[in-house]
């Protein structure tokens, strides 16, 4: 990550959870802020897995699940990405949620492609509410 947003032109949002609603439907959204188009960012996101042998995409991707394989803790472990493990010892695990997922999400892609620069953007921005527009929608 970096500490400015020099040379960090494009927003977006990456949504961890059920985004589409096929199921139970909860999801957060991350804002971004990157040195990459969303173009760029979704080619590096297609090779991501292959680059780092995780597949993000395969990590709790069940109901209720919220811990990381073993195996795939190592395999994060090994290409650096630090993990908080929840009782340490033979059966240790990793407890992911959504922040740490979106953390864990962008590092996979940083480790794919090295130029590519992030941070996280407040999502709890303030909002101008004064009910402008109602009659505009149907």
């Amino acid at each position: 990550m970096v500490g400015d947003n020099e040379g960090m032109d494009n927003i977006f949002r990456i949504p961890i959870g059920d985004r589409w609603g096929d199921g139970h439907g909860k999801y957060e959204s991350f804002t971004v802020r990157s040195n990459k188009t969303i173009k760029e960012v979704r080619a590096i996101h297609k090779n991501h897995a292959e680059a780092t042998g995780v597949d993000i995409t395969k990590v709790c991707d069940r109901y209720r699940d919220s811990l990381v394989p073993e195996e795939v803790a190592t395999r994060l472990e090994k290409l650096g990405i630090p993990l908080e493990r929840i009782d340490e010892g033979p059966e240790s695990s990793v407890y992911m949620d959504t922040e740490v997922m979106a953390g864990l999400w962008m590092s996979l892609l940083k480790l794919t492609d090295p130029t590519f620069e992030f941070q996280f953007v407040r999502n709890d921005m303030d909002t101008l509410d004064h009910h402008v527009g109602y009659g505009l929608f149907e």
